[in-house]
């Protein structure tokens, strides 16, 4: 690039929220008014590639704050703050987790359940045939093997979510049965084996067993 030119970027945000944000904005209502925080992400690697392995993956993380809250009269707003850190490959495979639980309770949280939108959280959960999905993030950062390459903070910090996600994937599973009609019961039968499945490989990882995380959930 010209270093004697100005240049601009134009790129989506999120929507930015801390742990204590999403409690006290339970709906999607309150998630998506009066918003000033907002993020962007910029994958890297250590060997100068914008992708890699999972275990590679790192995330430089913008965070930005705007003078004032969307909607608003005006389309563009100041950015009034700005933080930039950076997620290891690990802390980035939490804050994917964290994105699906964030996804699967909204679906369940509504009043009215959407059985398009909620099937399609759970296929991309549990019927994933491309991307990396959430049994192979716990088994990669979660096993044994595994133990010593990761922060004991951050693998206990991943742990928690995907117990948390496991919970909450067996929630809408169930939701999914009583919504579903005669046509769909294959599917459903599908979804029901993947998750028992998907329960049963993160039963192998001794971080789980030690606190007794998994119950079964009947569906």
């Amino acid at each position: 690039m010209d270093p004697e030119k100005n240049y601009i970027q134009c790129a989506a945000v999120e929507l930015y929220f801390t742990v204590d944000d999403l409690i006290d904005r339970p709906t999607p209502y309150k998630q998506h008014f009066n918003i000033c925080w907002f993020y962007l992400d910029q994958p890297f690697t250590k060997s100068g590639k914008a992708h890699g392995e999972i275990n590679e993956q790192y995330i430089r993380r913008t965070i930005v704050k705007t003078e004032c809250n969307f909607p608003y009269l005006r389309k563009r707003i100041k950015i009034v703050e700005k933080k930039v850190i950076e997620l290891t490959p690990i802390q980035n495979a939490n804050a994917l987790i964290e994105k699906k639980v964030q996804l699967l309770k909204s679906e369940l949280k509504v009043s009215n359940p959407n059985t398009k939108t909620l099937q399609m959280q759970l296929q991309g959960s549990l019927l994933l045939q491309v991307n990396v999905g959430p049994l192979a993030i716990a088994s990669l950062f979660l096993n044994e093997k595994s133990k010593d390459q990761y922060p004991e903070e951050d693998r206990q910090k991943l742990a928690d979510s995907v117990i948390d996600f496991e919970r909450t994937l067996g929630f809408a599973v169930t939701l999914n049965k009583k919504l579903i009609s005669p046509e769909q019961i294959v599917l459903q039968e599908e979804l029901e084996k993947s998750y028992k499945n998907f329960k049963a490989e993160l039963g192998k990882h001794s971080i789980f067993t030690a606190r007794k995380a998994f119950n079964i959930i009947e569906t």
